[in-house]
């Protein structure tokens, strides 16, 4: 599957950092709510009609900008879930009145049948690493089945219940007046949006974070992205399924169109407008449709749609991170401070690092750790790229993997770091057999790997990305938001080495390449591995680079006694640092032995000069 970030959804990069837009701070927060809770006593009734729907979408958009703002996926049938809430409420409504659980009834059904769904959908979805597309394409059929199902009148025993296409109307589940069903949805706006607010900010959130930025690179820290996302997929839905109970209470309404395309497209304009990945956003832009929306739409009923599309184009073309990040831009100019100075100071930075002795269970396997393959195959249809490699590592022994291009290489490094690709063979680290293991059960198991093009994480900072290697697939908590580092002797060494130590506050998307390549380094040394698989980690490096990461190596090796996989075009700084080398050729490993009588063996020159030796033809 390929990254979350494939799918072009990422948020802003003026709002990495601040998480809500802009630095409103708890005072102008406290503030803001009481001036909307004593807004009904200056505005008349209609008004107050109008911002109750209001929040009530923007409870419902807060909970699809979760989905799409943080997580980075569109759920395009996020609507459904809203109309069944709605239509929980309004069958308790219209056929359970009578009973005085009405309104626990229709709200505990909605949450669960919407949960219910969602997981079913989720993991139908997600099982499958299926793109983004996948689930927008999948959660809109859905809607749209269920839209078509309610609307249904043909079969009486269903149309009873959801009133066919004319919906269900003048049921009463709850008898508040305007004002206080204001208050009441302004509270819901707050724990929500609040709610929200810290899981997103919290250690939890930064996971969400990274599945957003690079799904797979997550994967090879250990996390199972897939329960995540089907937690935060099911999350949303239930707190939309709460908005759908809301609006079918107020407005003693519940119609087919809520469940349909009409619905989730308005809460993309409100969230597009609002700022997504903002939170505050969404309500802001319910509120500012809420209010104008009606008025317009009155008074020009025919060209509404026009107006709608053309303003929402307007913001797209001159705002395209919304109106939110917009206006705390303008505000940081204001004060003279650059976005990129208020990136680092909001409630980011400050990480601190803390040493601590190794793992002794990981020292332990230090010991027994050694890899095994036997007989490794993979094939891309009818292309054979290994054919069959055997190949040990010891512990405290660097392997190099030397060949030409297409030899290979890559392919036997992302098959042992996910077993599930290989075609045959056995893999094993000590007495563990790891074929069929994914990524994450990989790691588990002592096994780290890097990537050569340096694939970090470019919205979180270096202490937030060592922080998820760290806790190697454990979820965080969904509270705490934490700002201690605690690294290993290796991992303090190489962070010291690599001048890393001083970039923990800094964005992993602002570090050079070198340093990338160290960041690479470290969030595989982070995860405790006993085992590292380095594929071109010196790719792009200056000398002076080179050299330093080569000591760090070597280092690692005889201090920790790390055993290494280590897939290198530079021959020289090969031989610098391994002991045994293998030369990979059309799938095959044609020589192994130690780095001195490979390095001189014909062999490796005709092929390094393009003309293959008789011996090592296919």
């Amino acid at each position: 599957m390929a990254s979350t970030a494939d799918s072009g959804v990422r948020r802003p990069r003026s709002l990495r950092a601040s998480g809500t837009g802009g630095r409103v701070g708890p005072v102008g927060l406290i503030a803001a709510i009481a001036a909307m809770a004593v807004l009904p006593l200056f505005v008349s009734g209609s008004t107050t009609d109008l911002l109750v729907r209001a929040l009530i979408f923007g409870v419902l958009a807060m909970s699809l900008d979760v989905l799409w703002g943080y997580l980075g996926i569109l759920s395009l049938g996020h609507s459904a879930f809203f109309g069944i809430g709605a239509y929980c409420v309004g069958i308790a409504g219209a056929h359970f009145a009578d009973t005085s659980g009405a309104p626990i009834l229709g709200f505990v059904g909605a949450v669960v049948i919407s949960v219910v769904v969602a997981g079913i959908i989720g993991w139908a979805v997600f099982s499958m690493n299926a793109r983004p597309l996948y689930l927008a394409v999948m959660t809109l059929s859905v809607a749209l089945v269920l839209e078509r199902l309610a609307a249904l009148t043909q079969f009486e025993a269903l149309a009873k219940y959801t009133g066919g296409f004319n919906g269900l109307s003048g049921f009463s589940i709850v008898e508040w007046t305007t004002e206080t069903w204001y208050w009441v949805m302004l509270t819901l706006v707050v724990v929500v949006g609040v709610g929200a607010w810290v899981l997103m900010r919290s250690d939890f959130g930064r996971v969400v974070i990274g599945i957003r930025n690079n799904e797979n690179r997550l994967k090879y820290l250990g996390y199972s992205t897939s329960a995540v996302k089907l937690g935060v997929f099911v999350g949303a839905a239930a707190v939309a399924a709460i908005a759908g109970g809301a609006y079918a209470s107020y407005a003693r309404f519940v119609s087919p169109d809520l469940l349909g395309l009409e619905i989730v497209t308005y809460l993309i304009v409100l969230i597009a407008i609002g700022g997504r990945g903002t939170l505050i956003g969404p309500v802001i832009g319910a509120l500012i449709l809420g209010l104008v929306g009606p008025k317009i739409s009155a008074d020009y009923p025919f060209q509404w749609d026009l107006i709608l599309g053309l303003g929402f184009l307007a913001v797209v073309v001159l705002a395209p991170s919304g109106l939110v990040p917009l206006v705390a831009r303008l505000v940081r100019r204001v004060r003279g401070s650059s976005s990129r100075t208020d990136a680092g100071s909001a409630g980011n930075g400050g990480w601190r690092l803390e040493a601590r002795d190794d793992d002794p269970d990981a020292k332990r396997g230090v010991r027994d750790g050694a890899l095994r393959i036997t007989g490794l195959k993979k094939a891309f249809g009818s292309l054979q790229v290994l054919r069959g490699v055997d190949l040990v590592v010891e512990p405290a022994q660097i392997v190099g993997i030397i060949g030409p291009n297409g030899a290979g290489k890559s392919t036997l490094v992302s098959c042992i770091s996910d077993a599930r690709d290989a075609d045959a063979g056995e893999i094993s680290l000590g007495e563990h057999r790891l074929n069929g293991s994914g990524p994450d059960a990989i790691v588990q198991q002592g096994i780290g790997r890097t990537f050569q093009g340096a694939d970090v994480f470019s919205d979180l900072r270096v202490g937030e990305s060592l922080f998820l290697a760290r806790e190697r697939g454990r979820l965080p908590s969904p509270i705490r938001r934490s700002r201690v580092l605690t690294a290993g002797d290796s991992l303090v060494g190489v962070l010291e080495a690599t001048g890393l130590i001083d970039d923990l506050d800094r964005l992993a998307s602002d570090l050079p390449h070198g340093r990338r390549q160290a960041l690479e380094l470290s969030m595989a040394l982070a995860l405790q591995s006993r085992m590292l698989l380095l594929d071109e980690p010196t790719a792009g490096l200056s000398v002076e680079e080179r050299t330093r990461i080569g000591g760090v190596l070597a280092r690692l090796k005889a201090e920790h006694g790390i055993g290494m996989v280590l897939i290198e075009h530079d021959l020289d700084f090969v031989k610098e640092i391994t002991e045994k080398v293998a030369v990979l050729h059309q799938g095959e490993v044609r020589l192994f032995g130690p780095v001195a009588e490979v390095a001189a063996s014909p062999l490796v020159r005709e092929i390094y000069l393009g003309a293959v030796h008789d011996d090592a033809s296919a």
